[in-house]
């Protein structure tokens, strides 16, 4: 199904709300695994940011991580009409979600929060957001060969055992491949620098913060004081990359049973 404003989505089980938001690059398939450990009890919405997988492929104007902020809230607000009891998000989900809840006072029960680099990127991986003529030439590429995704995917997590490309299926890499290059080039150079400022502890919701152990976006100190600004608690997967819902499937869905099945 699509919004009226052209976001993808999927509804599964009955009950309390829960949406998935997935991250960059990615579409709502990166949560296939989950859906079963939590749809026999609760309503779970999936979607796809707009620009991504089968949603409508837009060029906003100004800010791109504000744009989608704000269409992911507006989505909430016609689908679920702005009552939830969760939101469960990966890497820029996470960040969207963290804006959500500051800049537009959005609430609910409980939040997840995994792998969410909100302070900035770092290493190499900010050096090559800050070329982003030279990540649009290598999107391009993956739209004539979407099976090169699997190299991203696999490099970003090349420290962990598991390969998170013997997991996600070849509809995901064709749905990532149909993103504009542009638009994934630009969102990518935003978030290199952008930050969300963690001054607005009296509207977070309950909150769960983790990240996989060999993560090479989501720095571990920024998460460490995501926890503490929440009053969470952290959680590290080990031998797990940025993809700790894929490659290490079985311990992310008993942490997500612990959360939501207690």
């Amino acid at each position: 199904m699509k919004s009226s404003k052209g976001i993808y989505y999927i509804r599964r089980g009955a009950g309390k709300k829960i949406v998935l938001i997935h991250g960059w690059m990615s579409n709502h398939r990166i949560w296939k695994d989950l859906i079963s450990t939590i749809d026999k009890n609760y309503e779970i919405i999936l979607l796809d940011l707009m620009g991504f997988g089968n949603s409508a492929r837009i060029q906003p104007k100004g800010s791109y991580l504000d744009y989608l902020t704000e269409s992911t809230f507006n989505f909430i607000n016609e689908i679920c009409g702005g009552d939830i009891h969760a939101i469960i998000s990966h890497s820029m989900g996470g960040i969207i979600t963290l804006k959500m809840i500051k800049e537009y006072s959005l609430k609910m029960d409980k939040v997840v929060i995994c792998g969410a680099p909100f302070n900035g990127l770092s290493g190499w991986v900010k050096i090559l957001g800050s070329q982003p003529k030279l990540t649009e030439f290598a999107f391009k590429q993956y739209q004539k060969f979407p099976m090169a995704l699997k190299i991203k995917t696999s490099f970003i997590a090349k420290k962990a055992t598991v390969k998170i490309t013997d997991f996600l299926d070849e509809d995901y890499y064709l749905a990532a491949a149909q993103s504009d290059p542009k638009y994934a080039s630009t969102l990518f150079y935003e978030m290199r620098n952008r930050t969300v400022s963690l001054d607005f502890k009296d509207k977070m919701p309950q909150s769960y913060i983790c990240r996989g152990e060999f993560d090479l976006l989501a720095k571990k100190t920024d998460l460490e004081t995501l926890s503490k600004f929440s009053n969470a608690n952290y959680k590290e997967f080990p031998l797990s990359g940025h993809m700790p819902m894929i490659e290490t499937k079985n311990s992310f869905n008993e942490y997500i049973k612990e959360i939501f099945l207690q």
